[in-house]
This record gives C-alpha cells, structure tokens and sequence, in this order.
C-alpha cells in the first residue's frame, strides 16, 4: 500500500523525470497524443475488438514491432496464426512490400530492403512469438513469467485472440471467458506490463445502421468491459460500402479508465499503416453522396 508521503515523492519525481513515469506508447502517433499525458497505463488490459477483415493482428503486430524498436520485448501469444505467418506478416510492414511478393521472384531493391530489415530484426531479438495452438491461461502465465525472468520488463503481452484460447469449464461461456480477462488483468499487474487482447465481436452488428463497434459486441464476454481499461475497436468502412475510401481505418477509443476517448484515422495499406491527417481524413470519411441528377425541361 502506498502511503501519502511516498506518492508526493512520486509526483515530485515526476516533475524531473516525466518519461521514466509514463506508461506504453504505441507508435502510432496521433493515439498516443489521445492517450497523453499517461500513454497506456502500466498494469492494464488493452482490448482491441473488430470483426473479421477489419484489421486487429494488423495493428498489434505493427504495435509490436514500434514497441520492439522502442528497445522494449514484446511477447506475442498467437492462435490464429503461425510463429512463420506471424513472421512474415513483419517483415512485410518493415519493408514496405506486399507479402505476396515473398513468393515471387523479388526486384533487386526489393531484396535490399528486405535484408535490412532481416539484419535489424536479428540484431534487436525483442519480439517472442509462441503459437500453441488453442492455450490456456495458465499456459499463458507461464511462458510469461518465463519470459520476465529471462529478458526483465516486457513492454507488452499481446494475445490472438481471447475466443480461440482454451476456456475453464464453466456453466456459460461468459463465465468461462471472463475468468480469462479477469486473469489477464491480474497478469499485467503481477508483471508490470501491459496485455493486449484481442476480441473477435458479434456478427449482430453488422444488422445495425452504424456498424462501428461498441464494447457489447464483444462474443461470449459480458465481463470484459468490467476487466479491461481499454476498449479500442477497429473499423473500415471500406469493408461494408464499395463507394468508401479503400485504405481509412478508424481507431475508436471507446473506454478509458484513465483518461480521454475519441476516434484516431490511420491508413490502413496491405499489412503496413501509416499516418494521416486527422482534419483530412475526417473529411475523406464522410459518406459519399451520389451527385444530383438534373434531368432537362422543354419550354
């Protein structure tokens, strides 16, 4: 328990050393000045929703891979894909060239940057990717105490995704399910550290007006919004309306027990994002409206 004199210690330590205090910051700019002055507090379960397509392994491998050029480890916990998928999914965002392309023959520059980015990556061993297929919590746990002892701090632990993981037994998946985030939660405290989740949502969204996510489109996962810090959901508009803009993605920071919430636009190309104008890109949401249609009069 930390005593009132040891807080004013804290605050005054704060004064001199503002970023020894702050917690993760994400790489992706325009979130993290939404996220400032505290970033993403240590201790806290960050939870990333969206449907299939949207994008969500794309944003935490591309987190992963600032956070890990920030010097911090990452710990990834896959189930949907391979250590191999996984892998190959970076080495397309450091290059800036289409996955696709590994299976073709390569330009000569197009080598070039990918031995680059091959010799930056060995040379910063910082992100660990365990693939066993269907995992539990305790599984969970214990490579990530593993982990802790052998490298130190961990800048985050990212889980793909919460529906995939081996759940308790239990009366109902709710139940089962947020014994997970609950236990995840208490990991990122007992570590130091901060847990990405992600959450696949209902398809019952995809029936509404206004599909952007909210945190009760979560599947199975009544309890999360009561575990979780953070609740961001990701979302393309492109995905549902052929007439919208093909590469915006809305970040939408929907609960933040620790400060403000708001929407962030990113461009969202391949497996890379990259930055954008917040003022244009709000603009370049708006929904297309179909020209008027003037039809001519005789006299």
């Amino acid at each position: 328990m930390m005593c009132w004199m040891m807080f004013f210690t804290d605050i005054c330590d704060r004064q001199d050393n503002p970023e020894k205090h702050r917690g993760l910051k994400t790489g992706f700019k325009d979130f993290d000045r939404l996220l400032s002055p505290k970033q993403i507090v240590i201790g806290s379960l960050f939870v990333i929703g969206a449907r299939p397509k949207m994008g969500k392994t794309t944003v935490l491998t591309e987190m992963a891979k600032n956070v890990s050029q920030q010097g911090k480890p990452v710990l990834l916990f896959s189930m949907e894909m391979t250590d191999k998928q996984l892998v190959e999914r970076t080495l397309a965002q450091q290059t800036q060239i289409n996955s696709d392309k590994f299976y073709q023959k390569l330009e000569e520059h197009e080598w070039d940057r990918l031995c680059n980015a091959i010799g930056r990556l060995k040379d910063e061993p910082n992100i660990w990717v365990d693939d066993t297929p269907g995992m539990s919590l305790q599984h969970i746990r214990s490579e990530s105490r593993k982990i802790k002892r052998k490298v130190g701090d961990i800048g985050f632990i990212g889980v793909d995704y919460l529906t995939l993981m081996q759940a308790g037994k239990a009366d109902r998946n709710d139940i089962a399910y947020g014994e997970i985030t609950k236990g995840l939660k208490i990991l990122a405290k007992e570590l130091n550290t901060v847990v990405v989740l992600l959450v696949q949502l209902n398809r019952g969204l995809e029936n509404r007006a206004d599909k952007r996510p909210v945190p009760s489109d979560s599947r199975d996962t009544g309890q999360i919004e009561q575990d979780c810090d953070y609740w961001l959901g990701i979302y393309r508009d492109a995905v549902y309306h052929d007439n919208a803009d093909e590469t915006l993605t809305e970040m939408i920071l929907r609960l933040n027990r620790h400060g403000k919430t708001g929407t962030v636009y990113v461009d969202q190309q391949g497996l890379s994002i990259t930055p954008v104008d917040q003022y244009m890109a709000a603009y370049r949401a708006q929904p297309k409206r179909e020209p008027k249609r003037y039809c001519e009069k005789s006299f």
